[in-house]
């Protein structure tokens, strides 16, 4: 006999154990990676800033040193020779000259600078201003201001050797100007910018949505940007001491700010969204993190559910295959699992609960055979039939031969339809011609007392609904609302519709109304509160019946409504499932 050999088996964590060690190598190397890149990605992003910053801080102090040469120059060249002097002058005409000789000396500066500086003179003894060039930058309203923010500074004791060749951040209003003055004799000399110039050619060094400059005085207050930091919530102080990167509102910033000495003030770069590439590398490397911290729950779990759940499982399905459920034999199973430790008890509940539920199921289907024998004897009414008989005899004595076989006709067709007893459900068409099979034998009983219509959408034609259900309200009607004096008119309506109840699910909707004298109101009190209506003394057997039916056939998914027009008469309402959601209530 050949020997057998047996497979040698590994368990399923000792096989992922080289895998796991492999995940959490590369974990470390793409930690190390990442902190590396995140080092240099910042390091050279603000390295980066800082030179854009810098440079235009060097082109201004450049700007500043030029002009504040010209300004010098033409100041003490035209001090030398007659112009200042004459530009006082009382003579008019030696006035005028004198004054375009300096004219055209400060056009002739800002050949250097363009237009972004105004260059003018300031005569104390007049308080007279001589403007060569404006700045385009100032409108026309601002330069009355500054003009006299001017000479509010000369009157406060300002001397140009106090300061150096740096540049006075002046206030007016809410602006702030860069300026500065020089001063040969008694005439004064300058030039002035706006602060908000300064910082303009740094708007465009990144997107808009993404950075932004902002100027600040020696002293620390805030001359330029203070839109921005308004738009995005940052205060003065806030931004003033900003150094590096720094949280705010969530988001990483970066902050690149260059002090020069030269100029007398500071300016700063503030970076929205700094920090993207780290952002990306942190996600990717914490990805990486949880993928390894999943793999290693998925290996323990493995494990675990091999030792403390297979294996307790296993026994319980070889002992399970034994089980006789004719034999109340409880299944005992250990674990130190309380789930599979309870196991055997709620299987042998289970059992029971299935032996109980055979046994309801059973007295189920004995009432709903009682109440469709209910309904069904109490439509067999034998006055109605009796009186169908007397009708047709009365007829055939009068000799209305076209009336006796309409009318027999009418009565059969009816008739075979009430003892189809093996059908649970029929379409609506087929109960509505059934009902006009019924109404018809009215309106020949009572041709001018009475008289009916009805109407349904082709889609609601097609609905199954139970055999017999809207028999009995339509019988109520008939027996209430026809009286010797009033002829009584009735109503079948039936539609598909959504409704907000339903779920937006479609229902079969049908109205049955008439004129007649509406339910009594202790009947629709008692419907208001949910009841059904008492079955007592031969009355209400019918309602009683239909709402019986319509919970056996659709449980609680259907609904009934009773109540009395504002113009007269009785109501019925009736909201059932559509046929492609019938099948789970029929089949409970």
């Amino acid at each position: 006999m050949k020997k057998e050999h047996r497979k040698k088996t590994h368990s399923a964590f000792g096989r992922h154990k080289l895998l796991l060690c492999m995940v959490v190598a590369a974990t470390a190397l793409e930690l190390s990676v990442s902190v590396w890149a995140i080092h240099m990605v910042r390091k050279q992003t603000a390295q980066n800033a800082s030179v854009m910053v810098q440079n235009r801080m060097e082109q201004v102090e450049n700007n500043f040193f030029i002009l504040n040469q010209h300004l010098k120059q033409t100041l003490v060249t035209q001090g030398q020779g007659t112009a200042l002097s004459q530009a006082q002058s009382e003579d008019s005409l030696t006035r005028i000259q004198a004054r375009q000789t300096l004219i055209d000396s400060l056009i002739y500066i800002s050949g250097n600078s363009g237009n972004d500086y105004s260059l003018f003179y300031y005569f104390p003894k007049s308080r007279e201003f001589l403007t060569a060039v404006h700045s385009r930058y100032i409108a026309y309203p601002q330069r009355e201001g500054l003009q006299d923010a001017v000479i509010q500074l000369l009157d406060s004791g300002y001397h140009p050797s106090s300061v150096s060749d740096q540049w006075t951040l002046l206030p007016v209003g809410d602006t702030y100007y860069a300026i500065r003055l020089y001063q040969y004799q008694d005439v004064w000399n300058g030039s002035c910018i706006p602060a908000e110039a300064l910082i303009k050619p740094l708007v465009g060094i990144y997107p808009k949505s993404v950075s932004f400059p902002v100027l600040f005085t020696e002293n620390g207050k805030l001359a330029a940007g203070a839109g921005n930091l308004s738009r995005e919530g940052l205060s003065p102080d806030k931004a003033l001491a900003g150094r590096g990167p720094f949280w705010h509102k969530g988001q990483r910033w970066l902050v690149v700010d260059s002090s020069v000495s030269d100029t007398g003030f500071q300016l700063k770069l503030f970076i929205k969204d700094y920090g993207q590439f780290e952002k990306a590398v942190l996600f990717q490397t914490g990805v990486l993190v949880i993928i390894v911290i999943l793999l290693s729950a998925v290996i323990l779990a493995m494990s675990y559910t091999q030792k403390k759940i297979l294996r307790p499982l296993r026994l319980f399905t070889e002992r399970l295959k034994s089980y006789d459920p004719d034999k109340p034999v409880l299944i005992e199973m250990s674990s130190e699992l309380e789930e599979l430790s309870a196991a055997s008890r709620q299987f042998n509940n289970l059992t029971k609960e299935i032996n109980r539920l055979r046994i309801r199921a059973y007295e189920q289907e004995l009432e709903r055979q009682k109440i469709q024998m209910d309904y069904m004897q109490m439509q067999i009414k034998p006055h109605f039939f009796l009186n169908s008989l007397n009708l047709i005899h009365s007829m055939a004595s009068h000799g209305n031969c076209q009336d006796v076989a309409r009318l027999s006709e009418i009565t059969a067709s009816y008739l075979r339809y009430i003892f189809q007893s093996d059908v649970s459900c029929v379409e609506l068409g087929q109960e509505l011609n059934h009902l006009r099979d019924y109404l018809s034998i009215m309106e020949i009983r009572y041709p001018d007392h009475f008289q009916y219509e009805i109407f349904a959408e082709e889609e609601a034609l097609l609905q199954a609904v139970p055999p017999l259900l809207l028999q009995t309200f339509v019988e109520n009607s008939v027996k209430h609302g026809i009286t010797a004096d009033t002829k009584m008119e009735l109503s079948i309506s039936a539609l598909i519709e959504c409704t907000e109840t339903s779920g937006q699910r479609e229902m079969l909707t049908i109205f049955i109304t008439d004129n007649g004298p509406g339910y009594p109101q202790t009947c629709l009190d008692v419907w208001a509160q949910g009841k059904d209506l008492a079955r007592s003394g031969g009355s209400h057997i019918g309602i009683a019946n239909a709402s019986k039916r319509l919970k056996l056939f659709y449980h609680e998914n259907a609904v009934m409504k009773l109540y009395n027009s504002p113009l007269g008469g009785a109501v019925t309402e009736l909201h059932l499932p559509c046929k492609e959601e019938q099948n789970e209530f029929t089949a409970g």
